[in-house]
């Protein structure tokens, strides 16, 4: 009797470890690298028509006097068209890896995203550039300073509702676009007299990240792997957690059998 007992606490045993070993690796499949941005320039309100700025080590936004009077703003755009039309986007980060300067800003400046047309190339000269290039009026979402050199920028949005992640939605969903293009401004928090500057590493010299997440909280069915990044600690917190009480669970049940 004991033997078919130990038989049957060890199916038992195997069986959970099976399910949560199948539970935590659907977590860790939505663990993967953030999408590198494809281009990036920034347009430079004074500069000569036939300046490129798309080989620049830096991207620059820039605002001038207590108006933060645009100077400089950047251009970033993603390549999206791996993502199935059908996905559901339900959060949307965007980093812009590395400050190399912050000459002029404060714990008051604001740093604000919008939407951008696709038509731009960063080898073509500024003069060919889409004006004005944004296309949307208001923020698609904003983050406010300081800005720390050697830092990154981070946008993180959640929620359908949110500007930003119905803009990525709207450009995935639409099979003739599938293209995520940003203007980066600086809209307030100007000094008086001066010009707040917020410059972060081009793709020549580093990367600015998107990461978009799926509404689904478990599987990645509607997006590719490669669209998501940070590790879902919450679910897997979870998962362990039931692995605790299943462990527990069975030791009991063991104890009782064998008594």
């Amino acid at each position: 009797m004991e033997h078919i007992v130990n038989r049957k606490a060890v199916l038992l045993i195997g069986t959970s470890l099976l399910i949560v070993l199948l539970l935590v690796t659907v977590a860790v499949a939505q663990n993967s690298n953030p999408r590198e941005v494809n281009a990036d320039t920034f347009w430079d309100v004074n500069a000569d028509a036939t300046a490129v700025n798309g080989d620049a080590t830096i991207v620059d936004a820039q605002g001038s006097g207590s108006e933060c009077t645009l100077t400089r703003a950047g251009l970033l755009k993603w390549d999206v068209s791996d993502i199935p039309t059908s996905a559901n986007v339900g959060r949307v980060k965007v980093t812009l890896h590395t400050v190399r300067s912050s000459t002029g800003s404060s714990d008051t400046t604001k740093l604000a995203l919008f939407g951008a047309p696709d038509n731009w190339d960063e080898t073509t000269q500024q003069g060919n550039l889409p004006t004005p290039p944004p296309i949307t009026d208001t923020p698609l979402a904003e983050i406010t300073g300081p800005y720390t050199v050697g830092g990154d920028v981070v946008f993180n949005v959640q929620g359908t509702s949110e500007a930003l992640v119905q803009y990525a939605q709207d450009q995935i969903s639409d099979a003739n676009d599938q293209t995520i293009s940003l203007w980066v401004e600086i809209t307030s928090g100007c000094p008086t007299g001066g010009v707040a500057r917020v410059a972060w590493n081009s793709r020549e010299s580093g990367t600015s990240f998107l990461e978009l997440y799926d509404t689904n909280a478990v599987t990645l069915s509607s997006l590719s792997v490669n669209d998501s990044n940070t590790t879902n600690w919450p679910l897997l917190t979870g998962l362990f957690a039931l692995a605790a009480v299943v462990v527990v669970g069975i030791g009991y049940g063991v104890r009782h059998f064998n008594s």
